[in-house]
């Protein structure tokens, strides 16, 4: 499919934190299309969200989170490619009614207060 379509795509390469913030300061929605039950917490929907864009992500315990935790997005069944084309379609229309406050996305994934969660978590795994 990309050679197919390779002269709608552009490879980026790797970006810095800098090139990663405007890039997606560019983008009208991120989308995280994983089907790996394996998935954690992703970052890259965190990047989305704090320049202020709805995400669309599986159904997936780490993918689901952050659009859980802030109301910013939807959420889609894994596998479901149409599913997610039809959600990224409507949510472009609407994406505005699905954004929250940068200072309160900045609040919830402060990395001191994830790590200090993740340390908690790991602790009562341990104890339990």
């Amino acid at each position: 499919m990309i050679q197919q379509y390779r002269s709608y795509l552009v490879f980026l390469g790797d970006l810095s934190p800098a090139q990663m913030a405007d890039f997606f300061a560019l983008c009208d929605v991120v989308t995280v299309a994983s089907d790996q039950t394996t998935r954690n917490l992703r970052l890259v929907q965190v990047d989305g969200i704090l320049v202020r864009h709805a995400r669309r992500g599986t159904d997936l315990p780490g993918v689901r989170q952050p659009v859980k935790m802030t109301g910013m997005g939807e959420i889609v069944p894994p596998a479901d490619s149409e599913g997610l084309a039809t959600r990224r379609v409507e949510g472009a229309r609407r994406s505005s009614s699905l954004r929250q406050a940068k200072a309160e996305v900045v609040r919830l994934f402060d990395m001191e207060r994830t790590v200090d969660q993740y340390e908690r978590l790991f602790q009562e795994k341990r104890a339990g």
